[in-house]
């Protein structure tokens, strides 16, 4: 069987593979939308030029591009484009919002080549408005009752390394430059959203995909570079956990490609120096997230999947085209462990000898032990979350920065009762001495209904 990896492909169904089939059913229909999985704020040109007219300005969106100083400090995108971000000016003069796009990684040089030709390596497109489109932006109160009148900055992505790439030279391919300088962009935007729009008070960083990562990566530096303005300062990422493991076939993909990413943008000099140094004979620990996170000293509340849909299609490599017929009956345990792994790397797990599943009497699911093997345990017990004023949302959803930007990510999934939108608001509410966590999420059944959590969004019939 081939085992190659097909990102963003589209996805078939399989009548002979029910589990499988049931669970690819989900990626095609909600892993690579656009607005499910953020991945830019590429919007319909139509739309934009219609919704001017007698637009609601809380609604929208506008461009603002870094040039002049920032153009002469090199923080371009891909393609040389001067790099900016969206800006939308709130009620609460000391209240920001500062989300950062993401969009993947781009693996070599020629992947990035082709990347600086698009939305996602070059400003070029980038409308200069557009509408609110998500539930964390919305200025709509019963929508988004915590940030719905907050100063709100939207990051464009256009680096292909979360923004932690910094090589001086532009880098020729088939004749063309390209340029990787998303840490130099990251500290131009907030530079210029400090200066320019008057940045000060309570700021909560933010993120999703790799924009989660980059919030995960960095937030500790934005911190101290905007601290002479800020009364607060704390970091909420979304999707942005992605473990780096075997996938399903036994092979090291998602490895070999964080360290081809962070050899070919030079990413070192962006990463935590305390991580760097207790990983010296493997700085490239220090760009993953389940090493980078165990550093962060900025308070954090983490929105995740443990069945994260684009970790489960490319870094599992789970797919109707990669899983044979007789591994079929392995995808829902190689599944359930594997969110067991990144529960405990996000958690923390004082007692990691344990490692016998428990069962709730209430719902008969089985749920998550505080677990992990013996390899893991000086990680684990470092753990963020083991820290006062940080939380998690954590969910068995097969979804993709659906907390952000999906109206049933947002307010319809629950984890015992409570939405990502009602648990950030706790967290953010209780200020930094708050701990705000969610109950052990549900495994999968190796039936139907296989979704163990009925709030999530349904594996369409088989």
């Amino acid at each position: 069987p081939r085992t190659a990896h097909h990102q963003r492909e589209p996805l078939g169904m399989a009548s002979s593979r029910p589990i499988l089939a049931s669970l690819i059913a989900v990626l095609a229909c909600s892993a690579w939308s656009p607005r499910v999985e953020a991945l830019g704020p590429v919007g319909d040109a139509v739309r934009n030029v219609l919704g001017r007219f007698g637009r609601d300005k809380s609604d929208w969106f506008d461009l603002v591009l870094l040039e002049n100083d920032a153009l002469k400090e090199g923080a371009v995108c891909l393609d040389g484009s001067p790099s900016g971000y969206w800006f939308r000016k709130g009620n609460q003069e000391n209240k920001w919002l500062i989300f950062i796009e993401g969009g993947g990684w781009c693996y070599d040089e020629r992947e990035c080549l082709s990347r600086s030709r698009t939305f996602l390596g070059s400003s070029d497109a980038w409308p200069r408005d557009r509408p609110v489109d998500r539930p964390l932006f919305s200025a709509d109160p019963k929508v988004n009752p915590t940030f719905y009148d907050w100063n709100i900055v939207n990051v464009g992505y256009c680096d292909g390394a979360s923004f932690s790439g910094n090589v001086t030279d532009p880098v020729v391919v088939d004749g063309k430059k390209i340029y990787f300088r998303g840490a130099r962009i990251l500290d131009q935007v907030m530079r210029h959203v400090k200066e320019k729009q008057g940045l000060s008070g309570d700021v909560i960083m933010s993120g999703c995909s790799a924009g989660g990562l980059t919030t995960i990566l960095h937030a500790d530096k934005v911190a101290a570079q905007l601290s002479d303005v800020t009364t607060s300062f704390r970091a909420m990422p979304f999707s942005g956990f992605f473990p780096i493991t075997p996938n399903f076939q036994g092979d090291p993909w998602f490895r070999v490609r964080a360290d081809n990413v962070y050899k070919m943008q030079r990413v070192e000099p962006s990463l935590n120096e305390a991580c760097l140094a207790d990983n010296a004979h493997d700085h490239v620990r220090c760009f993953e997230a389940e090493h980078a996170y165990r550093y962060i000293k900025t308070p954090i509340f983490l929105i995740n999947s443990l069945y994260d849909a684009w970790t489960v299609q490319n870094i599992y490599n789970i797919t109707s085209d990669t899983v044979p017929a007789k591994d079929v009956p392995k995808v829902v345990p190689f599944l359930n462990e594997r969110s067991r792994l990144v529960f405990n790397l996000i958690r923390g797990a004082p007692n990691y000898n344990n490692v016998s599943l428990s069962v709730s009497k209430r719902s008969g699911c089985h749920h998550h032990p505080v677990f992990a093997d013996v390899h893991n345990a000086p990680l684990l017990l470092f753990s963020p979350q083991n820290k006062v004023g940080n939380g998690d949302f954590l969910h068995s959803c097969m979804t993709h920065c659906g907390g952000c930007c999906t109206d049933e990510g947002w307010d319809k999934v629950s984890v015992k009762g409570e939405t990502v939108r009602d648990a950030i608001g706790r967290w953010v509410e209780g200020g930094n001495g708050n701990n705000v966590r969610t109950d052990d999420a549900c495994v999968y059944t190796n039936g139907p209904p296989y979704q163990c959590n009925p709030t999530c969004p349904p594996f369409p019939p088989i």
